[in-house]
C-alpha cells in the first residue's frame, strides 16, 4: 500500500491532481469484501470511480448498493462477461428500474 500512495504522489506531482483519476476495478462476486477493498484503498488514495467485474445481477443489488450508501463513490461499469465487449456503462437509473421491477 505504500508503493501505491508513492505512485499516486508521483502521478499527481507529474500530472496534476485533475488529470488523475482512480479507478478501482473490484470482482462483483465477493460481496462484502468488495466493499472492504474498496474502503481500504480508499483510505490510501481517493478512489474517483469503480468497475465492478463478474456482475451477476440476479444478487439483486448486492455490492453495488454497499458501495453507493457506505462509500459514495460512483460505479462507472459492470463487467458482464469475459470479453472486452462485455464491459457496459453502469446506469444507476436503469439499476434501480431493474429493482423495482415486478416478476
Amino acid at each position: 500500500m505504500q508503493e501505491l500512495e508513492k505512485i499516486h504522489r508521483v502521478l499527481l506531482r507529474e500530472a496534476g491532481s485533475e488529470r488523475v483519476e482512480n479507478v478501482l476495478v473490484l470482482d462483483a462476486m465477493l460481496g462484502q469484501n468488495s466493499v472492504m477493498q474498496a474502503k481500504t484503498f480508499n483510505n490510501i488514495i481517493p478512489i474517483s470511480s469503480i468497475i465492478l467485474t463478474k456482475y451477476d445481477n440476479t444478487s439483486k443489488g448486492g455490492v453495488i448498493l454497499s458501495i453507493a450508501r457506505e462509500l459514495k463513490i460512483p460505479v462507472k461499469y459492470l463487467g458482464l462477461g469475459e470479453n472486452p465487449d462485455d464491459l457496459k456503462n453502469f446506469s444507476s437509473e436503469e439499476f434501480a428500474a431493474s429493482l423495482l421491477e415486478v416478476n
